[in-house]
């Protein structure tokens, strides 16, 4: 199994209405999945002392597809610089 297939996960449900809420969701998501289920730290994400959104569409989708660490990480990475990018383009709030 590749990065690939995280971010084909992503992308399936990608909602070009709300870009900045599709890419925050799938962060959050991926790095609660590397906390919770892989015990590893996700760079500038803090746990949330609730858990993770177990319910969420993205984190429900991870645990489907049996995500690796070295594949999240490396989708984490892609979204972060799509999320810059929105930032840069002022399509952030």
């Amino acid at each position: 199994m590749t990065s690939n297939t995280v971010l084909y996960a992503a992308r399936v449900c990608h909602d070009p209405g709300d870009e900045f809420g599709w890419v925050q969701g799938w962060r959050s998501a991926i790095a609660d999945y590397l906390t919770h289920e892989w015990g590893e730290s996700a760079p500038g994400f803090r746990p949330s002392p609730m858990g993770p959104h177990e319910e969420a569409y993205e984190y429900e989708e991870l645990r489907g597809i049996l995500a690796e660490p070295e594949e999240l990480r490396y989708a984490l990475r892609i979204l972060d610089r799509y999320r810059e990018w929105l930032c840069v383009a002022g399509r952030d709030y």
